[in-house]
């Protein structure tokens, strides 16, 4: 598979997925995602349009057919309308709308590769266009431009909210393609017709304050600036800007000299003011545990997350409770790891991720803005 996905990538990709990420989105659509279809895409989210440089044809061990796949669909960070968790999910209007069926491809004759997640098979379905608009009710409903009928009664409309139409696609007519998604892939076969030229690093910068500004692949803008917090176990690399655009696409244009100059100004702010800083980190930090994980730790509890903080019991399943009464006790479990990088914003905002002790799935992130400390949230909230 690794060979495969390596083809496949020259196509492009999308922003890689996480765990987490999967999670949301098996929590958002009610799905459990089969673990070799969760496999392929935390490697491959998705791929750019193949049949240029990188074709990718799939041989149906069931039915014998060639098919040729226009491209792979991402999960996520792909722009609301072209993922598997947004706007692509409105295929799903067949089959009673059942939330089990996920599009992941589409073929260069339009149709659409279709697994459903309970018994891991895989369909193509062949396509018709599709319109939609708003009953009385406001329901959204679909239905094939061959068989609308403008005045039936179950359609809708007025003069100030005019017939409403996009085109989409039909889940229509269906075979049986693979039993499930290892077997789609194993009957891929991926040709590289010409390899790409060799990648152009995005341009660099440079300043007396940040040294070079140099392009590190999926995380942005890398600094030669060091942050030191001690109180914070802070030795960190600077990332300036925004990694991402809103459409999950990286960025690849280093900030103007301007951008860097007002990013100085931030970094300066901070590091003048970092005792400050850092006594409402843990006033804020302290109530977040509060509210959100005191419940959970302030009684006997099993360890989730073992780590040098919170050890199982060696003649318990059950942990003694932490009694962390002060902001300075609940720092250690904030600070037991070095925080390694943080991020400077525009809007004399700074974002730092914290490798929290007590929750090591969703981590900890604070938000600064103009000095002071904004709020603190789960990891990837602000960033």
């Amino acid at each position: 598979m690794n060979e495969i996905i390596r083809k496949l990538s020259l196509a492009g990709n999308k922003r890689p997925v996480t765990n987490k990420d999967m999670s949301q989105i098996e929590n958002k659509l009610g799905i459990v995602i089969p673990d070799d279809m969760k496999a392929f895409y935390l490697c491959l989210n998705g791929t750019g349009v193949l049949g240029l440089d990188v074709e990718c044809m799939f041989h149906s061990p069931i039915t014998g057919l060639d098919y040729e796949i226009s491209h792979f669909i991402s999960f996520k960070y792909g722009g609301a309308q072209f993922t598997i968790d947004g706007g692509v999910s409105i295929a799903r209007i067949e089959e009673n709308r059942a939330s089990n069926l996920l599009v992941f491809a589409i073929a260069e004759d339009h149709s659409r590769f279709v697994i459903d997640v309970k018994t891991g098979n895989i369909y193509n379905y062949k396509h018709k266009e599709i319109k939609w608009y708003y009953t009385k009710e406001g329901r959204q409903i679909f239905f094939d431009v061959s068989t609308y009928d403008e005045q039936a009664d179950n359609f809708w409309r007025t003069s100030s909210e005019p017939f409403r139409s996009e085109q989409a696609y039909y889940l229509g007519d269906k075979t049986l393609v693979a039993e499930s998604f290892s077997e789609f892939i194993l009957h891929l076969s991926v040709t590289v017709n010409e390899y790409p030229e060799v990648e152009v690093l995005p341009e660099s910068r440079y300043t007396d304050f940040w040294g070079n500004v140099v392009y590190d692949k999926y995380e942005g803008f890398k600094t030669e600036r060091k942050a030191e917090v001690l109180a914070l176990n802070m030795d960190a690399t600077v990332y300036v800007g925004r990694a991402y655009n809103d459409n999950g696409e990286e960025i690849t244009t280093p900030p103007t000299m301007k951008k860097l100059e007002e990013y100085e100004q931030t970094l300066r702010q901070f590091l003048d003011n970092t005792d400050l800083i850092v006594s409402q980190i843990m006033e804020k930090a302290y109530k977040y545990y509060k509210k959100n994980y005191a419940h959970y730790y302030e009684k006997e509890f099993e360890v989730l997350f073992p780590n040098e903080m919170v050890m199982p019991s060696a003649d318990s399943k059950l942990h003694s409770p932490l009694c962390i009464t002060t902001p300075a006790e609940h720092l250690r479990y904030m600070t037991y790891n070095p925080c390694n990088h943080i991020r400077v914003l525009p809007r004399k905002t700074i974002i730092i991720p914290i490798d929290y002790s007590l929750d090591e799935e969703h981590g900890m992130e604070i938000k600064i803005v103009d000095g002071k400390v904004k709020s603190i949230g789960e990891s990837g909230n602000y960033e």
